[in-house]
C-alpha cells in the first residue's frame, strides 16, 4: 500500500546545492513552503502525489541589484522527473530577460530559471503564489503538490543567547556575533509587525491528513525552523498521529550548528516544536580527510575575514576625531571572542555530524535511531570575490536516503 507523506525540509530527490542565498532579501516575499504527495513502500520514492513541507521560499517581486533565488523553485526542479543521462547534476541556464517592473536594461544573466518562472507566473496569476505554483507544477510535470506554509510576507529573525536579534536568512549564518541561536521567529514585512504570521490552511490540512511526516534534511535554523515558527503548523504537528521522522544533517553549518551533535539538532527542533519523534535518521558514512580539511580551511578563512573586519573598524575609530574607549573595548572583546573560537574551528571532529553513543543515546531515549551510510560527494558552483568557482562538498545521497526512508515507512 502507499502512505500519504508530509515532508518538512527538502524533497527526498531535491539536490540541495541548487539553492542560492538571497543577496537582497528586502526585495523578496518570504515564507516557508509545503510539498505534498505519496511515497511507496518499495526501495525508491513513488511521488505520484508526494507530500512535502520544506525550508523558506523566497519569490522575488522586484530586482534591485539582487538575485532571483529561493528553495521553493529548487523543490519544483527537484520534483521533476529525472531525464535520462542527467545523473546527479542538472543543466544550468543563462537568460537575459526584462521582467515586469524592473525598469529598462535589467539583465538577469545566470539567474535561477525556476525563480524567474515563478515570479512571472505569480504576476500572470494576479499575484497568487499558490496558483503560480500549481501552474509551474503542471508545466514542469512535478510529481507532488507544493503548498506555501504561509502567504504572509515575512522576515526570518534569529534571537541569540545574549538577546541580540539578527534579521534576514542570509545574515544569520554570516553574522559577526557568533553567540548561539536561542530561537527562530518570523515577523511581518508589511503592516503591523506585532501581528502573528498566519499559516496557510491548506498546509495545515495536509499535515493533519498525513500518515507520515519527514523533517529535514536542510539548514536547521534557516530552512527547517522557519516552518516551526508558525504556531498553527506546530499545533498541527502535535495533533497529528502520523509517523514522524527527522533526517539529521550530515555536516555542521558555520553560524548555525557549529559543533552540534545529533542530539543537539534534535533538541533544537523539539525546543521549537515539542512533538514526539519516532525516528531519527543519521548518516554513518565517513567523509574523506581531504574534504574535511577543505571545510576546515574555508571556515578558518571566513573567521580571519571577520577578525580583519573588526580590526579595520578599530583602526578607523582610532583615526577619527573622536575615539570612544567604550567602542574600542567592544571591538577588542569581539576580536578576542573570534580568536578564541579558532581552536574549535580547526578541530576536524566538529565538521561532520556523526552519532556518538555516549553523547547522544541518553538524550534520544524513546526515539529509534537509524544509522546508515547516506553521504555522497557532489560538485557545486559558488561565487567568490566576483568569480564563480567549483568545489566538491558532502551532501545526502538522494537515492540512499530514499531507500532508507521507504524501508522505514514500510516497517513503521
Amino acid at each position: 500500500s502507499k502512505a500519504n507523506i508530509f515532508k518538512l525540509g527538502y524533497c527526498v530527490y531535491q539536490y540541495q546545492y541548487l539553492y542560492e542565498n538571497c543577496a537582497a532579501y528586502d526585495t523578496c516575499t518570504g515564507g516557508p513552503y509545503l510539498q505534498a504527495g505519496r511515497c511507496g513502500t518499495g526501495t525508491s520514492c513513488d511521488s505520484n502525489t508526494h507530500c512535502t513541507v520544506g525550508g523558506t521560499y523566497k519569490t522575488c517581486c522586484e530586482y534591485k541589484n539582487g538575485r532571483f533565488t529561493g528553495k521553493l523553485s529548487g523543490n519544483c526542479v527537484g520534483g521533476c522527473p529525472q531525464p535520462k543521462g542527467w545523473g546527479t547534476r542538472r543543466p544550468g541556464f543563462s537568460l537575459e530577460v526584462q521582467p515586469k517592473g524592473c525598469g529598462t536594461g535589467a539583465a538577469l544573466n545566470g539567474h535561477n530559471l525556476g525563480n524567474i518562472l515563478l515570479t512571472a507566473l505569480t504576476q500572470i496569476s494576479g499575484g497568487s503564489l499558490p496558483r503560480a505554483i500549481e501552474v509551474a507544477s503542471r508545466v514542469l510535470s512535478i510529481r507532488g503538490r507544493i503548498l506555501p506554509v504561509s502567504l504572509d510576507s515575512t522576515i526570518l529573525c534569529a534571537e541569540l543567547d545574549d538577546g541580540t536579534v539578527i534579521e534576514g536568512e542570509s545574515a544569520i549564518p554570516k553574522r559577526l556575533n557568533r553567540q548561539p541561536i536561542r530561537r527562530i521567529y518570523l515577523r511581518r514585512r508589511e503592516g503591523d509587525e506585532h501581528l502573528p504570521c498566519r499559516a496557510y490552511q491548506e498546509a495545515v490540512r495536509a499535515i493533519l491528513e498525513a500518515e507520515a511526516i519527514i523533517i529535514g534534511p536542510g539548514s536547521l535554523y534557516t530552512s527547517v525552523m522557519p516552518n516551526l515558527a508558525l504556531p498553527e503548523i506546530v499545533e498541527a504537528l502535535r495533533r497529528s498521529r502520523a509517523l514522524k521522522i527527522y533526517v539529521c544533517n550530515v555536516m555542521a553549518e558555520p553560524g548555525e550548528t557549529d559543533g552540534y551533535s545529533v542530539s543537539d539538532h534534535v533538541q533544537a527542533l523539539l525546543d521549537h516544536a515539542p512533538i514526539q519523534l519516532d525516528y531519527v535518521v543519521v548518516n554513518d558514512g565517513i567523509a574523506s580527510d581531504e574534504l574535511i580539511r577543505q571545510y576546515v580551511r574555508e571556515e578558518l578563512l571566513e573567521q580571519f575575514h571577520r577578525i580583519k573586519a573588526q580590526a579595520e573598524e578599530a583602526v578607523s575609530a582610532l583615526d577619527g576625531p573622536e575615539c570612544s574607549l567604550a567602542e574600542l573595548t567592544r571591538i577588542a572583546d569581539q576580536i578576542a571572542e573570534l580568536s578564541g573560537e579558532m581552536s574549535k574551528i580547526i578541530d576536524p571532529a566538529r565538521v561532520q555530524v556523526l552519532y556518538k553513543e555516549e553523547v547522544d543515546a541518553p538524550r534520544l531515549r524513546g526515539i529509534k535511531v537509524i544509522r546508515e551510510d547516506l553521504i555522497t560527494e557532489v560538485e557545486i558552483s559558488e561565487e567568490r570575490g566576483g568569480k564563480v568557482v567549483r568545489k566538491r562538498v558532502i551532501r545526502h545521497d538522494p537515492l540512499k536516503l530514499a531507500q532508507v526512508l521507504a524501508h522505514t515507512l514500510a516497517e513503521g
